[in-house]
């Protein structure tokens, strides 16, 4: 609104003799003066990442969308559409994320995703559209589909305000020396809004992007946590951040994060937390007894799910509670 702007390009080789093409940006103030030096704004830099797309809002946060290949990992999916969220200092906010679905439309086996245009209005809220290609090859058969499509998103702020992690021990007693685990989901509990009829669009109003949570727990955890969509870093022992690698939409959950543990041999408590980072949310707490089973034995092996079976069905996307679809 005060006139300030940004121009972004794509540029041959300067990442790197190898790196073909990537996004570069540079920010101006409104009598054109650099403000500060250009940037690079992807950060996949393998293939060509070309034709971006560049918005603003009123207080100058603003969003750069490009095409990328080979970056998904999608079979058969030749192009693909990604974004990027600064703020008006020129910082990313959050990482680049993936616009377009995560997997071709049936029956289609050969697609790309390409010409991406963003726009955002004066709050930060923000659309993207593209050029969507699909094909089906079958012998004689051939199906062939060419299309606009397009995904909104709520502003950064605004999104964030109602995310939360919710979680739950595997048992909530366990035997001394006894494997178990404990697992969060990101809870988005923005209500879903109604102000269109396709459900694809509306997915997306109120939706939360990449988010990332903390979790600290009495004791080391024994492996690494881990899965569907979740990539973790730190130590993973006693404290550790992880992050949903994906999009959180309105009145949903995301697919669990599982973390594994051993218990103690002596008998106690082991408490834990998590929280979404930059949310008002508390965090969610818990706490699982170590306990001898009557009797006196301080043998292993509780019952329940142990973390390896826990994993192997988390990996699968098996614990997704059958029938929630809201978190109101």
């Amino acid at each position: 609104a005060a006139g300030d702007f940004v121009v972004a390009w794509e540029s041959y080789d300067q990442v790197s003799p190898t790196s073909i093409f990537d996004i570069y940006a540079e920010r101006y103030a409104s009598n054109g003066a650099p403000l500060g030096s250009n940037f690079l704004v992807n950060t996949y830099t393998s293939g060509n990442q070309m034709l971006p797309s560049v918005a603003m809002d009123a207080t100058g946060d603003f969003v750069v969308s490009w095409e990328s290949y080979g970056q998904s990992g999608i079979p058969y999916q030749y192009g693909d559409v990604y974004a990027q969220r600064y703020s008006a200092g020129g910082a990313a906010l959050g990482s680049e994320f993936l616009v377009n679905p995560k997997t071709l439309p049936s029956p289609f086996t050969i697609g790309s995703d390409t010409v991406p245009d963003v726009a955002m209005d004066a709050t930060g809220d923000v659309v993207v559209a593209w050029q969507e290609y699909a094909a089906y090859i079958s012998n004689s058969t051939r199906q062939r589909f060419e299309g606009i499509d397009a995904q909104r998103y709520q502003g950064e702020t605004a999104a964030n305000a109602d995310v939360a992690v919710t979680g739950v021990s595997s048992d909530s007693t366990v035997t001394p020396g006894s494997s178990f685990s404990v697992s969060f989901e990101v809870v988005n509990r923005t209500a879903p809004t109604f102000e269109t009829t396709d459900a694809y669009l509306n997915s997306f109003i109120g939706a939360v992007s990449n988010p990332t949570i903390t979790v600290t727990l009495g004791q080391a955890a024994t492996i690494p946590a881990g899965g569907l969509d979740w990539s973790c870093s730190g130590s993973q022992t006693t404290s550790f951040t992880c992050t949903y690698v994906g999009v959180v939409a309105a009145g949903q959950y995301s697919s669990p994060l599982i973390v594994g543990l051993v218990a103690p041999h002596t008998p106690g408590t082991i408490s834990y937390d998590a929280t979404v980072v930059g949310s008002s949310e508390p965090a969610f707490t818990g706490s699982v007894a170590v306990a001898n089973p009557p009797g006196g034995s301080s043998g292993g092996g509780g019952g329940g799910f142990g973390w390896i079976e826990l994993l192997g069905f988390a990996s699968l996307g098996f614990l997704r509670r059958f029938g929630r679809k809201s978190a109101a």
